[in-house]
């Protein structure tokens, strides 16, 4: 016969078997049979038994805690989950960061203090639920590789003689401040809708050097003194405001910038190299007082 090997047992099975073998008298022989584990093994389990059911009675049922601690666990996941859909179907843009924050509300109301919103927590419930991040919107645009190789070549002429600190780029972008994410969690196979965005914007225009030199930054709205800036001097702000109904670049706006940044340069005897793209606003007629001959 071969000998029975040694087993992981429970706190619970171990008191099964301190019970029985006070409540039916069985020898370890008999315990060692019915229970499936070597004779050894119960031996010292009747041996410790006082040991064993002190450490029950202090620490409590640890097993019947793991498994209350796992019902709410699964309630924390499927409460998160309900919330999820509920404010999908509202066209309500979810990040994984909302997600986390809400779990955590959950887990809160739910009187779990050690739940931790982790993102490896993020990752299993997305898999558990089939959950997705999809844009909502846009396309991505193609550039040719031989016009990157080519603009590679030219640029290597025309910063030539300029150090870093004087090599500038000029760019603008559209700030949406109302606006929500683009993305959002989706269950998987679900088409991504969306509701009505704001479209209240500003638009700022970055200047930056190569060596992190910034210029205060342009900012285009639609009121000359908005009421957010009630009582300001926008002349103390860290900023260059102007406006106009659309809150867009204009030649008109661009063309005072230009000729305020080319008056800094020339009060700093600075010559500088300025990179703008080639939009149509950036086409203005006004004459640089500092340029560089034959720049």
């Amino acid at each position: 016969m071969t000998a029975k090997q040694r087993k992981f047992l429970s706190v619970g099975e171990k008191i099964e078997i301190i019970d029985t073998a006070e409540k039916f008298k069985l020898s370890i022989r008999q315990l060692s049979e019915k229970f499936a584990v070597s004779k050894t093994q119960v031996a010292e389990i009747l041996k410790k038994k006082n040991d064993i059911r002190r450490n029950l009675a202090e620490n409590g049922n640890l097993e019947r805690k793991k498994a209350f601690s796992r019902r709410k666990t699964a309630d924390l996941d499927k409460i998160t989950y309900e919330w999820f859909t509920k404010v999908q179907q509202e066209n309500i843009r979810i990040s994984g960061r909302i997600l986390k924050e809400k779990a955590l509300e959950v887990a809160t109301q739910l009187e779990i203090p050690s739940f931790k919103a982790s993102n490896g927590w993020l990752e299993k419930f997305c898999q558990r639920w089939k959950i997705t991040f999809k844009p909502i919107s846009g396309e991505a645009g193609q550039v040719e590789i031989k016009d990157v190789t080519q603009w590679k070549e030219k640029l290597k002429k025309l910063i030539a003689g300029y150090s870093e600190e004087d090599i500038f780029n000029a760019q603008e972008t559209g700030l949406f401040f109302r606006a929500l994410p683009e993305k959002t969690l989706s269950l998987k196979g679900e088409k991504c809708t969306d509701g009505k965005s704001s479209k209240e914007r500003l638009t700022i225009l970055f200047c930056t050097s190569m060596t992190g030199e910034k210029m205060n930054p342009v900012v285009i709205g639609q009121s000359k003194n908005p009421r957010c800036f009630k009582g300001s001097h926008f002349e103390k702000l860290p900023l260059e405001w102007y406006f106009n109904h659309k809150s867009w670049m204009t030649r008109a706006i661009m063309s005072d910038w230009l000729t305020t940044f080319d008056r800094k340069m020339q009060r700093a005897n600075r010559k500088v190299l300025l990179f703008l793209d080639n939009a149509t606003w950036h086409a203005t007629t006004v004459e640089l007082q500092n340029k560089t001959p034959n720049k």
